[in-house]
């Protein structure tokens, strides 16, 4: 009987094992993007909305603090804030804080630009009609919601990945 000496290859030396070693790779490679952008290092800084630059500053701006200055109307004081926010109430308020002030720019930056222009296209007695900042929020299908004021003015909201942009305005 003769002994045959048999070599083993080595894993890496196989077809199976190379791509094996492949797919770990990648798979590692997507789970440390993933960690990384979601703990916001790879976030961007320079954020745009699908209508508007936010990279602008409002003019409602007060230098050196990044907050606006707020507004009082009714009784109540009204402050907007730079961009969409998480929350489809806050950001139909944001909208109509710019529109109480006067401010389309601030109001672009939460909603597009046919819905500004249709809001500041409303009469003065609208305005002075709605007093309240108290919206109500309906479910209007995947991530759309429609929010009204006292009965008499409404927003259709879309939700982004940037946060909820008002899309449609009705009085």
């Amino acid at each position: 009987m003769s002994e045959e000496r048999v070599t083993k290859k080595s894993w890496w030396r196989t077809i199976p094992g190379v791509l094996t070693a492949a797919a770990g790779m990648i798979t590692a490679m997507t789970g440390l993007i993933v960690a990384l952008h979601q703990t916001g290092i790879l976030e961007k800084n320079n954020k745009t909305t699908p209508s508007t630059d936010v990279s602008q500053p409002s003019t409602t701006e007060k230098v050196g603090t990044g907050q606006p200055p707020p507004f009082k109307d009714g009784g109540q004081e009204w402050t907007v804030i730079n961009g969409p926010t998480p929350d489809p109430k806050k950001t139909a308020r944001e909208l109509l804080t710019a529109w109480k002030q006067g401010d389309r720019d601030a109001a672009l930056k939460v909603a597009k630009p046919d819905a500004v222009d249709k809001l500041f296209r409303a009469s003065s007695e609208l305005k002075k009609a709605v007093s309240s900042k108290d919206f109500t929020c309906y479910l209007a299908g995947t991530g759309q919601r429609d929010c009204q004021i006292e009965g008499i003015l409404g927003f259709r909201l879309t939700e982004t990945d940037q946060g909820w942009w008002v899309e449609n305005v009705e009085y």
